[in-house]
């Protein structure tokens, strides 16, 4: 409905789910070499806040498999502002609605498993649809709450004049280290 996310729906296999863990994992429900159901209309809400939206600890969500109909099935990774657990009427809800909703990302197709995603509020929203036709393999999900600096980023050669690093910021710039240049060949960044 307007103002958050339709409550209504939480379509089979999937299983809609409300995280107040640390760490955790989720998947589309069809298990990882079945292809997912037509039809798909499932949530996930991942809340760091401790229930209580003070504090503000950063959501990172990566997946470590990922396989859609490209274009026609998506994955949407939402940044919330604050949760509401009633629906537009005021009734009590099961799963909380994602206010003041900034998309992150929408997924579709293959995504590598080396992406994070992330949410500076505390609060994640994920939502997966798909349409009537062609199925894909789907997808799990992994994240953390928190700060992740303390593990160690999978091995990556970074070549010059690159400055390979993680972007977590919500905003920036970064390029490929040539300035005005041109690129180097072989790079790796």
């Amino acid at each position: 409905g307007p103002g958050g996310t339709d409550q209504g729906e939480c379509s089979s296999p999937c299983v809609c789910e409300y995280f107040t863990d640390t760490a955790g994992s989720f998947t589309d429900g069809s298990g990882e070499l079945e292809l997912y159901e037509s039809h798909a209309n499932c949530r996930w809400v991942i809340d760091g806040t401790g229930g209580n939206g003070t504090q503000a600890p950063r959501i990172t969500l990566h997946f470590p498999r990922f396989q859609t109909e490209s274009d026609y099935d998506f994955v949407t990774v939402n940044e919330c502002t604050s949760l509401s657990w009633t629906d537009d009427d005021g009734a009590p809800i099961d799963l909380p609605r994602c206010m003041g909703a900034r998309r992150v990302a929408r997924l579709s197709g293959f995504v590598d498993a080396g992406i994070n995603y992330f949410s500076f509020t505390g609060i994640m929203e994920v939502e997966f649809t798909s349409d009537y036709l062609f199925e894909g393999l789907g997808f799990e999900a992994e994240w953390m709450i928190g700060d992740v600096e303390e593990e160690t980023p999978p091995s990556h050669t970074c070549t010059p004049p690159c400055e390979c690093r993680e972007l977590s910021s919500p905003a920036g710039m970064f390029g490929d280290g040539s300035r005005e240049g041109t690129y180097s060949n072989h790079a790796d960044c």
